[in-house]
């Protein structure tokens, strides 16, 4: 493979994991200080749980909630897509269910409101540190993940994240620091997220500083017009996934996110793969729109339509994770 754009050397992510985690840390997420959690969970239905979740940390106490939906019982531990959404998308959960799968609904303005005006006053403020929201919304997903792990009727080794757009973005940064998720999806994530931001059209980093200056460390500053001197590009955040599986998809009539950028995101994180043995999606040319381009531990899916997220990425997912592609240990 040929690097289009000139990137950043993506670092040999198997044995400096650590330094990748900690550039990124430090100039686009921030940082969290210590803290730690417990939570209630209640059963209201059949197959319906609700979760509080308390965490106490540097900068004091914040709760949120989740939804856990099981599949009919008698089916053992079954895999399961913790989602990160807001109330008024709609989330397929008697599909995901009819096909075997947990899905835990999360909303991200429990975890921290999306407020630059008030910000931090959620999870961002209880951690303490220099966390932004982004990174915020990925903590909280991280510690839904660690309470799964622990949940009877869950398969720990079919473990999803999943968000779409600003979600998608935190998504894969919870994949990153979280290896309990095997699993992440990345729905028309964008600037910030899957999308290479050299040479990326329509949003850049100057429209995510300015408009949502919360979402991202205040170091992206100094990037703004500025992309060819970042010591790191999105292949990085992608690359700390592998070699667990990761699904990017992206939308023909989606420019701002750029699908094409979204496509070599991904290619570029190849490279990762390679260190553990693998080989990513190993190729450069993106696909046709509604096919699924399936990868040794990566995925691409490109369908027709706007912004957002369809029945045909949730498809895509599914259609992916049951590969059982397996992860070779570490």
């Amino acid at each position: 493979m040929n690097d289009p754009r000139k990137l950043p050397t993506l670092p040999d992510m198997k044995s400096h994991r650590k330094e990748a985690t900690e550039l990124l840390t430090e100039e686009m997420y921030g940082r969290t200080g210590k803290y730690k959690f417990e939570y209630d969970r209640k059963r209201e239905a059949e197959g319906f749980e609700k979760f509080t979740v308390r965490v106490t940390g540097e900068g004091g106490a914040h709760s949120f909630g989740f939804t856990l939906m099981l599949p009919k019982s008698g089916q053992g531990r079954v895999p399961a897509i913790v989602y990160l959404t807001n109330p008024h998308d709609h989330v397929p959960t008697a599909m995901l269910m009819t096909n075997g799968y947990a899905i835990a609904i999360c909303y991200a303005d429990e975890i921290e409101p999306d407020n630059a005006a008030g910000f931090p006053r959620g999870l961002a403020r209880a951690l303490g540190g220099t966390i932004c929201a982004l990174a915020a919304w990925a903590e909280g997903l991280g510690i839904i993940g660690k309470i799964l792990g622990n949940h009877e009727c869950i398969d720990v080794k079919r473990l999803t994240v999943a968000g779409c757009s600003r979600y998608g973005k935190a998504a894969l940064w919870a994949g990153a620091k979280f290896e309990i998720f095997s699993t992440v999806a990345s729905f028309d994530s964008g600037c910030g997220g899957a999308a290479i931001n050299r040479g990326k059209k329509d949003e850049r980093i100057s429209d995510m500083v300015r408009n949502f200056p919360h979402w991202l460390s205040p170091n992206m500053k100094k990037y703004i017009d500025n992309e060819d001197d970042m010591p790191f590009d999105q292949h990085f955040l992608l690359g700390l996934i592998a070699p667990r599986n990761l699904l990017v998809t992206s939308s023909t009539k989606d420019p701002y996110c750029d699908p094409y950028s979204e496509f070599i995101g991904l290619a570029c994180a190849s490279k990762a793969y390679d260190y553990y043995g693998r080989k990513g999606i190993g190729t450069w040319e993106q696909p046709e729109p509604g096919k699924l381009l399936i990868g040794d531990g990566a995925a691409y899916y490109l369908r027709e339509g706007d912004h957002g997220v369809e029945l045909g990425d949730w498809l895509a997912l599914m259609n992916f994770d049951n590969q059982n592609i397996k992860i070779p240990e570490k």
